[in-house]
């Protein structure tokens, strides 16, 4: 098992980009800088040798908080109430995680094809001093599948198509979740 922070902005992975060299067609990583330099500063938590087998990676990317979601004047060290309590802004998630394994590949595991399952979370910082943000890396051996995913041991609902054709309605998410309350910075459902 190994946990760790990396103190750098999180940094969604960028698309491979196409360039021409001599008239032919030459594809490059746009994130290849961004991906050495996260690197730089992860190496220090680097194993001696890159993990081999399944494993599970914990994702927390940690965000600052921009200008517009503190007070102004005297009250500048406050939050507004309505600045929002989840990121459900750019980056993706999705993306931010895609940039950390592919950072991590032949260093801290072999490939990231070892990765069978994966929790990524993103959330705003409140520490006003933190400008650039981090992300926490938590990397465990994959034993057995999480909780989560297995429904004997947990209480879950799957939507199916059987479901939502005999519940013809608009709202059935809110028949699924009845106690849902959206955040503030997201639209309604």
């Amino acid at each position: 098992m190994l946990k760790f922070k990396v103190d750098y902005k999180p940094t969604p992975l960028k698309r491979p980009r196409l360039t021409r060299i001599g008239g032919k067609p030459v594809i490059y990583d746009a994130s290849k800088k961004e991906k050495k330099d996260w690197l730089n500063l992860a190496r220090i938590f680097s194993p001696d040798k890159p993990f081999d087998g399944p494993l599970r990676i914990n994702l927390e990317f940690y965000f600052p908080r921009p200008k517009n979601h503190y007070r102004t004047g005297k009250y500048s060290e406050l939050m507004k109430p309505t600045a929002p309590h989840i990121h459900t802004n750019m980056p993706d998630v999705d993306n931010l995680s895609k940039f950390i394994l592919d950072a991590m590949n032949e260093v801290f595991y072999e490939d990231d094809r070892q990765v069978v399952e994966l929790n990524s979370h993103k959330e705003y910082l409140n520490d006003k001093k933190n400008t650039t943000g981090y992300t926490i890396v938590h990397i465990m051996p994959y034993e057995k599948k999480s909780s989560f995913f297995n429904p004997e041991q947990t209480e879950s609902f799957v939507l199916t198509r059987e479901y939502m054709e005999n519940n013809k309605t608009k709202h059935a998410f809110n028949k699924v979740f009845p106690n849902h309350v959206p955040d503030s910075s997201s639209e309604s459902i």
